[in-house]
């Protein structure tokens, strides 16, 4: 699969997570996913029922909560990728993000140019 960097310089990948399309902003230095806490609902997680209790250390000395979701199954294209870990932060500023554990779980990737190159 071939993904084509965005208009704002970055990869965007789209996952079906519970019959749902959800856009990824691609980080590879990321050490976690992580999906915006208003996306709960509509892949069917119960956003009450999560316990913001990981602690998360910001290059600028602040510290954000997050609480650790396992997604069962999620979709690329005809890939299924199970029990994908994310972290739901408690604010929406960090937008939705696949980082490199999504990564670890594939085949293999790498990026010629300006196009994301993922072997399924």
């Amino acid at each position: 699969m071939r993904f084509a960097r965005a208009d704002d310089g970055q990869f965007h990948i789209k996952l079906m997570v519970e019959s749902s399309t959800v856009d990824f902003l691609v980080d590879l230095g990321a050490p976690f996913n992580v999906l915006m806490p208003d996306m709960l609902k509509q892949i069917g997680v119960n956003p009450s029922s999560l316990i913001y209790n990981q602690r998360i250390e910001l290059a600028a000395g602040s510290t954000e909560y997050a609480a650790e979701v396992v997604l069962p199954k999620v979709q690329l294209g005809s890939t299924i990728i199970e029990g994908l870990p994310v972290k739901v932060v408690a604010t929406n500023r960090w937008g939705n993000v696949l980082g490199k554990p999504f990564f670890d779980q594939l085949k293999s990737w790498r990026i010629d140019g300006d196009t994301l190159i993922i072997v399924r």
